[in-house]
């Protein structure tokens, strides 16, 4: 499975009118389409980055985003375009694929994402990471320090986000290597332990120790907190 990576600078004042758009011009004519579904459309209304909304969008294989590719970039997707252009100042398009131990790596596991659609608001971190190791040890780093203490945490009921998928830029997509974390936070009260500054910070213990040893394969990391907004079905 591929994951497609829309960013979208939006205009000031016009978030609510592109995701409106979105929905109802884009995701019912794509997801027609066998083997391409809208997954989530991710918004920040406030921030240092201005308003901007991801559209993360499920595709089954490399022809289903040729498919894609085609439907927006010729007559099909021209108003699209047009629309979209008028509310927005920038747009990045990235192709994700996850990695090998990563949850939501296959296609038929689709189902367990699109249920889960209407539950309500929902919360979601974007964490990036750009390595200046190999990608290798990176993704290895990732599974060994996070994603198995995760696994832990979750198992004894202590786990504050629930991990979507952790996702690597397609090579040739990319300006230089980099990996995405898509992570659900799972209560308000975990998002304000998550990110505030505990009383005792030991670097030893994890999550301490998971940001520290960080330091050592990463040069430059980025966190996101997006709403993901209701689908229209």
């Amino acid at each position: 499975m591929i994951l497609l990576h829309e960013t979208f600078q939006i205009v000031h004042g016009g978030l609510d009118e592109f995701e409106e758009a979105y929905w109802n011009e884009v995701a019912p004519k794509v997801r027609a389409i066998d083997g391409i579904e809208p997954l989530w459309f991710l918004r920040q209304r406030t921030g240092i980055e201005g308003e901007f909304a991801i559209a993360l969008t499920a595709l089954r294989s490399g022809e289903d985003l040729g498919t894609y590719t085609r439907w927006i970039s010729e007559s099909e997707g021209a108003a699209w375009r047009a629309r979209s252009q008028g509310l927005t100042h920038a747009f990045q398009r990235k192709v994700l694929l996850a990695a090998p131990w990563s949850p939501f790596n296959e296609w038929d596991e689709l189902a367990t994402a699109l249920e889960s659609r209407g539950n309500g608001r929902r919360i979601f971190m974007e964490d990036t990471g750009w390595p200046y190791v190999s990608v290798a040890d990176y993704v290895d780093f990732q599974r060994r320090e996070y994603w198995e203490p995760l696994q832990k945490w979750a198992s004894s009921g202590a786990a504050v986000v629930k991990l979507w998928g952790f996702f690597l830029v397609a090579p040739g997509s990319g300006h230089r290597p980099e990996a995405i974390f898509l992570q659900e936070v799972m209560s308000d009260s975990a998002l304000e332990r998550l990110i505030g500054e505990p009383e005792v910070y030991d670097p030893d213990t994890f999550p301490g120790s998971y940001m520290v040893q960080g330091l050592t394969y990463r040069d430059q990391w980025r966190s996101r907190l997006m709403v993901a907004s209701q689908p229209r079905d």
